[in-house]
């Protein structure tokens, strides 16, 4: 039976060099599906960048891509998995992020997740989007330091 980890993504620098890494460490496991998850807000493609700059944040202040740019951004990524040789699927989802990360957990056997640096690390799991994911997604969590 495949191993099913769940990779969300931001579309940062930090979140694609962490899903690199976090590959490479899954590299000797023989069979990986790897779900290449966003979270974006639906009814912002076609609107003036000023209008999604102001308007694309929920109260929480998390920031979403447009659906159409987090395909793109995901269609990127699994050239990245491919690589790998590991079989990818992508979804976009819309909502509170750390509500549809958990959702998607019950899915997957792994949550790969990025981490800041070293310095960053410890401040990030107190009180960090990662933290409430971490404590609460009821399956293996695989934090990778952004290097």
């Amino acid at each position: 039976m495949a191993l099913r980890v769940l990779a969300p993504l931001d579309g940062s620098e930090t979140s694609q060099k962490a899903l690199e890494n976090g590959l490479r460490i899954l590299q000797g496991v023989p069979e990986v599906q790897v779900t290449l998850f966003n979270v974006t807000h639906e009814g912002f493609d076609g609107a003036p960048a000023e209008m999604v700059e102001q308007f694309d944040r929920d109260e929480d202040d998390e920031i979403f891509p447009t659906r159409s740019a987090s395909l793109r951004m995901l269609e990127r990524t699994e050239a990245l998995c491919k690589g790998f040789g590991v079989e990818t699927r992508s979804q976009v989802v819309e909502g509170k992020v750390v509500d549809r990360i958990l959702e998607a957990c019950k899915e997957h056997d792994l949550l790969l997740m990025h981490a800041l640096d070293k310095t960053q690390f410890k401040e990030n799991l107190r009180g960090s989007q990662a933290e409430k994911i971490a404590r609460r997604a009821g399956i293996a969590v695989l934090l990778v330091p952004y290097e």
